[in-house]
């Protein structure tokens, strides 16, 4: 009778709607972990681009002007820094070669980051567990949270390019210039999702996709530096906004080789989801390992072995960006002196006796205070999350106060 009862018992059918209602579920939960985020970048962007413009069109009034701008920007120094300038005559050109490169080195890195906390830190911290307790596969779900990444690169763009019809630089170039912006963001996005589906631990997805970041950073610097090594901005996505020639050529061939590169990198992240189990990555790290035990005997040294890895990297950055400033210092202090008008603008703002390449390196010395800080807030918000992570709680359990 039990077996007979238990053959007949119906059995429990999911409705056709419901994986989709899940997955619309999952999709919300990731633009809620990214939606703060989101705004944030698109204020900074719109932002940024409308107070450059607005910038140019009172400075660079005169052919004069213009004429001066032109040859600072023929300095080969100026030229690893922020490009070959295109359309330098019109607010929109000005634009690109201003703050073209720092915009997509900002976008990539708010990319990719976002890409590995909603992913592979989510699914350390053990949440993607719940996710996964359904009938539902890992790539499904790496699929909903990537879709949602892209999207949040598009709202970006959108609001940019809008921004910037509006402010009347050129619908072409707008166009052409805010869908660079978005394929360099949704490549990084994808590079994110990739590393976090190669590593079992973020740190790692963060470190592989910060490589290729600098990688494409270089590739863009060394193809700028000389016109017969112009070739090799097409290997870089940083370098393919350069070939776009917004406000200038408007090219689509590079965006299409962009928009190639990020379908092939979606396509292999969601391959590499697809080889991998929940937890673990394609790249599998030994569970153990023998552990260096220097500067481990003392809390003082152990701090010290803590921030010694972030100290030397944000050093050799200082180090390699400060060098880059002084080789530019007799070029822009030429500039100054032949733009008298320019020099004006910057005194008011605070920057004061940049005519002199003593006066320009105070000037931008008096900067360096921001990286520092962030450098010490960045330490702050480690220890923060080692404390929330309970990694902190055998240093509290010995007789130790805790603001030592």
């Amino acid at each position: 009778m039990t077996g007979v009862g238990a053959a007949q018992r119906p059995a429990v059918v999911a409705r056709p709607e419901e994986p989709r209602r899940l997955a619309l579920t999952r999709m919300r939960l990731a633009a809620r972990l990214i939606r703060r985020g989101t705004m944030i970048m698109t204020v900074v962007m719109a932002g940024m681009a409308l107070l450059v413009v607005s910038q140019y069109r009172q400075t660079f009034s005169g052919d004069t002007e213009i004429a001066s701008l032109s040859i600072l920007a023929t300095n080969p120094a100026i030229r690893v820094l922020f490009g070959v300038p295109t359309a330098l005559e019109i607010p929109g050109g000005f634009l690109v070669w201003r703050t073209g490169t720092f915009a997509a080195v900002a976008i990539a890195c708010w990319a990719f980051l976002v890409a590995t906390r909603i992913t592979r830190g989510e699914e350390e911290a053990g949440r993607w567990s719940f996710l996964l307790s359904g009938p539902v596969r890992l790539p499904r779900v790496v699929a909903d949270h990537l879709l949602v990444l892209l999207g949040a690169q598009l709202c970006v763009g959108v609001v940019l390019g809008s921004t910037l019809v509006v402010a009347d630089t050129g619908a072409g170039g707008a166009l052409v210039y805010a869908g660079a912006l978005t394929l360099i963001g949704s490549f990084f996005a994808a590079v994110g999702v990739l590393a976090a589906q190669v590593f079992e631990q973020r740190r790692h997805a963060v470190a592989l996709a910060a490589a290729v970041l600098g990688a494409a950073l270089f590739l863009r610097m060394i193809g700028d530096a000389s016109d017969g090594l112009s070739w090799v901005r097409w290997l870089t996505p940083i370098g393919l906004l350069a070939e776009a020639e917004p406000y200038g050529a408007n090219r689509v061939v590079p965006l299409l080789v962009l928009a190639a590169a990020t379908a092939a990198t979606v396509i292999a992240a969601m391959l590499a989801a697809g080889w991998r189990d929940l937890g673990a990555g394609v790249i599998r790290t030994p569970g153990t390992r023998r552990r260096s035990r220097r500067l481990v005997r003392s809390l003082s040294r152990f701090v010290v072995r803590q921030t010694l890895p972030g100290f030397v990297a944000w050093g050799a950055g200082l180090v390699a960006y400060f060098l880059l400033i002084g080789l530019l210092a007799q070029s822009v202090s030429d500039f100054i002196n032949s733009n008298p008008r320019f020099g004006d603008l910057a005194a008011q703002s605070g920057f004061e006796g940049l005519g002199t390449v003593q006066g320009y390196v105070g000037s931008v010395d008096s900067l360096l205070g921001i990286p520092l800080g962030l450098f010490c807030v960045s330490r702050l918000n480690a220890c923060a999350v080692d404390e929330v992570a309970g990694r902190l709680s055998l240093v509290f359990s010995r007789p130790l106060r805790r603001w030592r």
